[in-house]
């Protein structure tokens, strides 16, 4: 008999930043660690990841986190995680996730280089971690050599499965052995926990994920050079666009600092054929008429690096008239606008320009994919996870259509932590309170709401730095204060007139304690809150007011 608990930390009614927790008994498993993009403007706010105190406060219960489907959404925070339980938990991946996990820890770590645990599973082969045994399986999704897993408790199996497809297709890059699944579970799985994917669209997704024929389109109409823009965790487009070159003899260039490390790690596997593929550097793009570059990012930097090419203020693409452009990306909620302005500026300066139409689908399950695999394993229960609550709502109308029945789903928001006893579900969660940790654009940990409010407050009205001269013999402050002023106003006589009142009004700030020694800290909140109020009266304005007290010592 096992005690069985899961828990989601992210993913849940949100778009990216994955990681969900499995207990078995005493033995912490965990699934992804991601993050998320802002979809509105968050002043310096790069990516948005999980709380991972609950892990912390566990960390020696931790066997090892899991990383599947090496994407953006499931392993950009991972070094955070690792930073929390110890960079020693093992990390458990695909020899494809190895090597993208090993690009994100190339940046030290507070000036430390850190060499991660990796271990590369070998598909349908038992490996023990901890008290249980677990196994990886291929599945096809848009990252080649991704896995699936499946832990194997006294209570039955335990099927994790973030995105796949089902698809007849013989291509090695892209192999699924979900078919074998039986053969691993014993016809006997406990629980299914399954990425929503495309829940709604009420066919299989193959082979509506094929863009083959799309490119081969648009390559009839150039001799030139075609450039393609394309997500990181695209590969199925980029390896499609790599069998169109060497088919058509053209050369190939992969433009990324990240990907590359991925294409080589493919080809030394043998999972793509090269021969007859030219394959050229980055310093040869402008050397080549009519290559097919690829230009590959991440979701927030494809279209600021789409735009510096446009412009020519790319360090190695310098395009001209002739090009052609393609913008090789499904465009998701949040991302419409930069589509839109792209395409309005490739109109301007008449370039030829074509976006992936809305008929090709991205390598996700959708319903007739999700009721394969259900009626394949029968489980006893049913997990929906990575997906807005709508596309939960779509994915429950679906799988109650197969062999499940709709008492077997549990949903899962984010701080739920569910416990299976004796196979018995305990339908009341417990709750683990969360916030999502802000990661600045120099990859800072920044703390949440207050730090927020005072960037919008200083884009949008301005910063005054405040500057006063304490003297710290006599515990007083002197007459003299200096003020600069950035984006506040531009009416100096009226800002003259709240200087002379601030200075009239500073003794109304000052803190002393018992031994009538100043409290500089409530002093200076006192001066920040006086100038905010003078400001927001006169003008209409809080600009954000940063004190400085300079200590004055006196001298012989």
């Amino acid at each position: 008999m096992a005690k069985i608990n899961f828990l989601s930390l992210g993913g849940q009614d949100e778009r990216g930043k994955s990681c969900f927790v499995l207990e078995v008994n005493d033995d912490i498993f965990i699934f992804n660690a991601g993050a998320k993009i802002p979809t509105s403007d968050v002043f310096g706010v790069n990516m948005i990841v999980c709380d991972y105190s609950y892990l912390e406060k566990n960390a020696k219960r931790v066997k090892g986190i899991f990383i599947g489907t090496p994407t953006f959404n499931n392993v950009m925070g991972i070094k955070l995680l690792l930073g929390q339980v110890g960079y020693k938990i093992p990390i458990y991946t695909s020899p494809i996730g190895a090597i993208v996990i090993k690009k994100i820890f190339e940046q030290k770590v507070n000036n430390k280089k850190i060499e991660p645990n990796i271990i590369e599973l070998d598909p349908i082969s038992d490996k023990k971690i901890g008290s249980i045994y677990v196994t990886s399986f291929k599945v096809s999704n848009s990252m080649p050599h991704s896995y699936g897993f499946v832990l194997k408790t006294s209570d039955g199996a335990i099927v994790y499965v973030d995105e796949f497809i089902i698809s007849n297709d013989k291509n090695k890059t892209f192999d699924s052995q979900i078919n074998l699944l039986n053969n691993i579970t014993k016809n006997n799985t406990l629980a299914l926990i399954v990425g929503m994917g495309q829940a709604g669209n009420p066919y299989f997704t193959a082979p509506n994920h094929k863009n083959k024929a799309f490119y081969e389109a648009a390559l009839q109409n150039t001799k030139n050079r075609l450039i393609v823009g394309c997500y990181s965790n695209d590969a199925y487009s980029i390896f499609t666009l790599a069998t169109i070159a060497k088919q058509q003899n053209r050369p190939f260039i992969v433009y990324s600092n990240n990907f590359i490390n991925t294409f080589i790690g493919v080809l030394k596997l043998k999972l793509f054929n090269s021969k007859n593929l030219i394959s050229l550097p980055v310093s040869e793009i402008n050397n080549s008429k009519n290559a097919i570059i690829v230009v590959i990012e991440n979701q927030d930097t494809l279209f600021s690096k789409l735009n510096k090419i446009l412009h020519n203020e790319d360090k190695y693409v310098n395009l001209s008239s002739d090009d052609q452009l393609i913008l090789g990306v499904v465009i998701t909620p949040g991302f419409e606008m930069l589509a839109a302005e792209l395409s309005d500026e490739v109109g301007r300066l008449d370039i030829p320009y074509k976006a992936l139409p809305k008929t090709v689908l991205p390598m996700t399950q959708s319903d007739e994919d999700l009721k394969h695999l259900i009626n394949f394993l029968q489980p006893k229960f049913l997990i929906p996870i990575n997906g807005l609550y709508k596309t939960e709502v779509k994915f429950s109308s679906t799988v109650t259509t197969s062999w499940i029945k709709s008492d077997q789903i549990i949903s899962v928001s984010n701080g739920e932590l569910f416990t299976i006893e004796d196979k018995v579900l305990n339908p009341k969660p417990q709750i683990i309170e969360l916030e999502d940790k802000y990661i600045s654009s120099f990859d800072a940990l920044d703390v949440g709401a207050n730090i927020l409010f005072e960037r919008s407050q200083m884009g949008e009205n301005g910063v005054i730095n405040l500057i006063v001269i304490f003297d710290k013999q006599f515990q007083k402050l002197f007459n003299y204060v200096e003020f600069d002023y950035c984006g506040v106003v531009n009416n100096y006589a009226q800002i003259k007139e709240i200087e002379e009142t601030f200075k009239k009004r500073m003794g109304e700030c000052l803190v002393y304690d018992e031994r009538k020694r100043l409290i500089l800290k409530d002093t200076k909140a006192n001066l920040k809150r006086l100038l905010t109020k003078l400001f927001e009266k006169k003008f209409n304005k809080r600009p954000l007011v940063l004190p400085t007290v300079v200590d004055c010592y006196k001298t012989k």
